[in-house]
């Protein structure tokens, strides 16, 4: 589970030093800034002991025991007595500097995933949603109104455009406008659906053609996205052709949204594999049909992650805690509370969502998923809070 770290604003921490029957506490009643609580004890005595941090909150109260902690009798004792730090090549990330960026960690775990086959897509338009509203002879196209640009609503009945006569010979412009007036009718009696909009315009003002007008149901763009749909292709290269056939769902993200969606989260469905490759492409069509959301527009770019078979009891963790470097692929992982570890990982099958660990972690080891790219650059900078930090 993704935990995000962020710093208390209020609150109040009573620390303890207990020796015995005896004991000295303090408590601050509120932060000096936010999240730092600054405490000092002075025990009167040398001996060991355990501290206690009480912890309470408008959220959540808790309590902090550390047992043995040694209080000396003076500083060069103490200093005398510390055990020289070993050289873990550790990372020190300050929860100050976390608490200054979005900052997350997750643990890693086993649990199913399916293994991936990798591709894109598009987005397409659920059949019937899109209509082409055309005349059926010739004519110079007028438009009706200043409401005939791409994105305009529309609704059954509007007039949509008229067509003149044009280039007709003079003794049958009569005739041409009477033609003209039936045109318009046989356009709007066409076009009979409420609430739609105009998606795009095949003709210009005045052009003498054929009268074409491409609109696609509104909802799909604007309102009552629940009751509407779509359709996700997704193109198979040739090569995967054979590890298609266990396909059931799918990942994807809309290009640039990095927003990853599920098709059974969607209410998708599988629609069909094909058995041969599209017209004039190279590659195998897939079609999921897909709830309709605003931000999913027709006619996007998509990247597809196909779930073929399941790989059972998978060490996996979130794909946002990797990071690329010089086509390494490696996570931090907080080995403790303001320390972190720099690991290369090999990974196996990534839906996108949670990407497998082949080796590079161990289980239950926690990840850092939001905020590695500033560990990153504090390592290189070598830089730390002025202040430092006090508990």
């Amino acid at each position: 589970m993704e935990k995000i770290f962020f710093p208390t604003p209020e609150g109040t921490v009573t620390v303890s030093f207990i020796q015995g029957e005896q004991g000295i506490k303090n408590t601050a009643t509120a932060p000096s800034s936010p999240g730092i609580f600054r405490l000092a004890l002075q025990p009167v005595q040398a001996g060991e002991g355990k501290l206690i941090f009480d912890i309470q909150t408008k959220e959540f109260s808790d309590q902090i025991i550390i047992e043995n902690i040694v209080a000396y009798s003076n500083v060069q004792e103490a200093i005398a007595a510390q055990h020289a730090e070993s050289a873990s090549g550790d990372i020190s990330y300050l929860k100050e500097q976390a608490w200054k960026v979005e900052f997350a960690n997750a643990p890693a775990q086993k649990e199913t995933i399916f293994d991936i086959v990798k591709t894109t897509g598009e987005i397409l338009t659920a059949p019937g949603d899109e209509v082409t509203v055309a005349a059926k002879s010739n004519g110079i196209i007028k438009f009706s109104g200043n409401n005939n640009v791409t994105g305009s609503p529309i609704k059954s009945g509007q007039a949509m455009f008229t067509i003149t006569g044009g280039e007709i010979p003079a003794e049958n412009v009569g005739a041409a406008k009477q033609s003209a007036n039936a045109e318009q009718k046989a356009a709007q009696a066409e076009y009979n659906r409420a609430s739609d909009l105009i998606k795009d315009k095949l003709i210009t003002q005045s052009e003498f053609q054929a009268a074409k007008l491409r609109n696609e149901n509104a909802k799909i763009a604007v309102s009552n996205l629940n009751k509407n749909y779509g359709i996700l292709r997704a193109d198979v290269s040739l090569k995967d052709a054979q590890r298609i056939g266990n396909i059931k769902q799918a990942n994807f993200s809309v290009v640039p949204n990095k927003n990853i969606y599920n098709t059974s989260a969607l209410n998708g469905s599988l629609i069909s594999i094909a058995k041969t490759t599209g017209a004039n492409s190279p590659f195998i069509p897939v079609h999921f049909q897909i709830d309709g959301r605003p931000e999913i527009f027709p006619g996007s770019f998509a990247e597809v992650y196909l779930k073929t078979l399941p790989i059972a009891d998978a060490l996996v963790i979130p794909a946002t805690a990797l990071i690329e470097e010089q086509g390494i692929i490696y996570a931090y992982v907080q080995t403790e509370g303001e320390s972190f570890q720099k690991r290369e990982l090999k990974l196996g099958a990534n839906d996108g969502i949670k990407v497998q660990v082949l080796s590079g972690l161990e289980e239950n080891e926690r990840v850092v998923t939001k905020g590695g790219y500033q560990i990153k650059l504090s390592q290189a900078s070598g830089t730390m809070p002025a202040h430092g930090h006090e508990h």
